[in-house]
């Protein structure tokens, strides 16, 4: 999690300008996920050493939705890369197995009672979400991505 003292400096007016400027130059779409319509975030590449967040060029930027960006930081920090696909692609098969199997969803319903429609949409998002991650997480596994 970023400090407060980091987060003071995105308030700056020079970042603030750069950020625009690197939306702008990249069609204001997350640049792994190609998504639009959602919020961004431009990511430092590599962090360098008592480097403002606006001390970087355009090149060592990147355009990021914000799932793109937890997803890549996430990974950046994982001591077991191989642990953290492993475990996400686990988490998409019992949610799978529960969806397609027909069975009740564990932790959502309360001893065998039916999802309702607002659950099932919770658990169907869920897992949307798991596969997304997964896709990124391989991604920078393969070197698609630069991390």
């Amino acid at each position: 999690m970023a400090s407060q003292e980091y987060l003071e400096l995105l308030k700056n007016p020079k970042w603030q300008k750069l950020r625009l400027e690197v939306l702008d130059a990249r069609g204001w779409k997350c640049e792994l996920m190609g998504e639009t319509d959602i919020s961004l975030n431009v990511h430092h590449r590599r962090y360098v050493r008592g480097a403002m967040p606006w001390e970087y060029e355009p090149e060592q930027l990147q355009v990021l939705c914000e799932e793109c960006h937890k997803d890549l930081h996430d990974w950046k920090n994982s001591e077991d890369r191989w642990r953290l696909l492993e475990r996400t692609h686990d988490l998409i098969g019992k949610f799978k197995t529960l969806y397609t199997d027909g069975s009740w969803a564990w932790s959502w319903c309360v001893y065998g009672e039916k999802l309702s429609a607002y659950e099932d949409k919770i658990r169907k998002d869920y897992c949307a979400r798991l596969e997304r991650t997964l896709e990124r997480f391989k991604k920078f596994e393969s070197g698609e991505v630069q991390v």
